[in-house]
């Protein structure tokens, strides 16, 4: 819902940035529980270093070449770590031993269903009854409901997806039906990311989860999963190559494109800073 409330009261468009602030609370409250445990597995160090690299060249190219003010500089550095401040703060929050997963799974489950058939019910209804504003793509309603934009509701029905993804143990194939209902939805959004999206779902449903092969699936499932993913594909890499070169000057992502390998050659081998 905040995609909505920021356009009611503008400081929610501020609660992600809000939310990884929490790594530093939950930070002090694990370490004075003594259950801080950062690295837990062999490989966790690889995270770790290429995110220090990753910050410590931002600093190094803004310290070096100074194009941007220190606070621009601040606030890219946090724009760039609040995705990781963030995944730090939920990773601490839910470690907990008093927490109940398999309680808190059949409390969340109606809720979850409820909210799929909202969406799927709102969709019916905007395709049928025009009830909210959007634009088209063609002869067809791009739907968004009362999203600003198409994309964040594919963003909403991908997130609903993994949480149907992460019952599957526990539902098996009752999650098919609701997963089918978000693809639905995200396919009537008209947008390239939905595309991937769904076969993002169908393939991690299929593959991961079941644990099929693929010589094991049937002929007609064969000949289906392969036409999406091509279709899928070719949408996907058209819209990359569409917005990030052919566009030019008329798109932002693909003037940085074009200019990118110059920077990062006059710019070796630290890049040029934060805010740049």
């Amino acid at each position: 819902m905040q995609d909505k409330l920021q356009e009611w009261f503008a400081p929610f468009q501020y609660f992600d940035e809000a939310f990884g602030l929490l790594l530093f609370p939950m930070v002090f409250l694990r370490g004075y529980q003594k259950r801080l445990h950062p690295i837990r597995e062999k490989g966790d160090w690889l995270f770790y270093a290429g995110l220090a690299i990753f910050w410590i060249f931002g600093w190094a190219g803004y310290l070096f070449y100074r194009y941007q003010p220190l606070s621009n500089a601040l606030k890219d550095f946090y724009v760039n770590c609040k995705f990781f401040f963030a995944l730090g703060a939920s990773y601490l929050f839910f470690d907990d031993e008093n927490l109940d997963f398999e309680q808190m799974k059949e409390k969340i489950w109606p809720v979850l269903g409820g909210v799929t058939v909202l969406l799927f019910a709102m969709t019916v209804l905007d395709l049928f009854f025009d009830t909210f504003s959007t634009d088209t793509r063609g002869p067809f309603r791009a739907v968004k409901l009362f999203y600003s934009v198409q994309t964040v509701l594919v963003a909403v029905c991908v997130f609903l997806s993994s949480l149907y993804l992460w019952y599957y143990e526990k539902k098996k194939n009752k999650i098919l039906l609701p997963v089918g209902l978000l693809s639905i939805i995200m396919f009537c959004t008209l947008r390239v990311k939905s595309m991937g999206a769904i076969a993002a779902v169908v393939l991690i449903y299929l593959f991961v989860l079941r644990g099929l092969k693929f010589t094991g699936l049937k002929r007609w499932m064969k000949i289906t999963l392969v036409a999406f993913l091509v279709f899928a594909a070719a949408a996907i890499l058209y819209q990359i190559a569409n917005y990030y070169i052919l566009m030019g000057v008329e798109s932002a992502r693909a003037m940085l494109t074009l200019a990118g390998p110059f920077v990062a050659w006059d710019h070796f081998p630290f890049g040029s800073g934060w805010a740049t």
